[in-house]
């Protein structure tokens, strides 16, 4: 398949997080399964040899997470799949129509049937090359898998909540309003920034909704409000690297415990310290009122 519509709009629109050489990937990777009417080689290496990127291995290893699916027989994207099974029912229609106008009875001569045989050759070969007036659609843009991420990273529902109507209060249309899954990470991946750089979520979020940002980034947040001593982040650092075993609130409590003990046993300590004292202070005493 030599040819297929791309639209643009909707490509950047969906695209428009990943650097350079992951844009270059996704595109080369988009073309050699369209011209090779197949899906991607199930084997990285064998992806980068034939799309010559041998030393991006990382870069296609993030574009097939984000847009392909793994199946038996390779790597496939849905709407590539869908345009070329078009491509070949439109193909083999074209085929049988051209087969049955020049195969009917013709009493031309021999030399006039050649030629016609000719342009039967070049309308099938055209048949091929007919526009696909369709959309690239990329998967995972739903409301669902977006909010499938939002909870997988640890954001409660308030606070999903609040990401909604933020975005959607800050967005000059309906459609950019949308939060789909790349936006969705997009989105998580800021907020562990800020949680390393010493934010509280809440305090994001609040600031966010403070803003006219349609989004947000570390880096902004930064610029807006200074860092201050937030205890509680420890907690939130581990909620957003994947630590499913506890709830937040749950580790919170757990510290907390942990904190408790540790003053207890301070406190313990000062008071045994300081009995000790009252003794060393009352022999001095003693042995001071024998000298005199």
């Amino acid at each position: 398949m030599h040819y297929y519509q791309f639209n643009i709009g909707d490509y950047i629109s969906h695209t428009n997080h990943l650097d350079l050489m992951e844009d270059l990937a996704y595109r080369r990777m988009i073309d050699w399964c369209y011209l090779n009417e197949s899906s991607l080689p199930l084997d990285l290496d064998e992806i980068a040899k034939r799309i010559c990127m041998r030393t991006h291995n990382d870069c296609i290893a993030f574009v097939l997470q984000e847009f392909f699916i793994h199946t038996k027989k390779g790597y496939e994207q849905k709407r590539i799949t869908d345009e070329l099974k078009k491509y070949k029912s439109k193909s083999e229609s074209a085929k049988k129509s051209a087969k049955a106008r020049w195969s009917a009875t013709d009493p031309e001569p021999q030399a006039i049937k050649g030629d016609a045989n000719a342009m039967r050759t070049h309308n099938e070969r055209n048949a091929k090359h007919k526009t696909l007036n369709t959309k690239h659609k990329t998967l995972n843009n739903t409301k669902e898998a977006a909010l499938s991420v939002f909870t997988d990273y640890g954001f409660s529902d308030e606070q999903i909540k609040l990401i909604f109507e933020t975005r959607t209060r800050n967005s000059k249309t309906a459609k950019a309003s949308k939060i789909t899954k790349i936006i969705a990470n997009s989105i998580c991946k800021e907020m562990k920034s800020c949680i390393d750089l010493g934010y509280s979520v809440d305090a994001v979020l609040n600031e966010w909704h403070e803003t006219a940002w349609v989004s947000f980034k570390a880096d902004w947040i930064q610029k807006r409000i200074p860092l201050n001593n937030q205890l509680g982040n420890y907690n939130e650092r581990n909620q957003f690297r994947g630590n499913t075993k506890e709830t937040p609130l749950e580790r919170m409590e757990r510290k907390q415990k942990a904190m408790d003990v540790r003053r207890e046993a301070s406190s313990n300590n000062d008071e045994i310290l300081g009995s000790d004292e009252s003794v060393i202070h009352t022999q001095v005493s003693i042995s001071g009122g024998g000298a005199h």
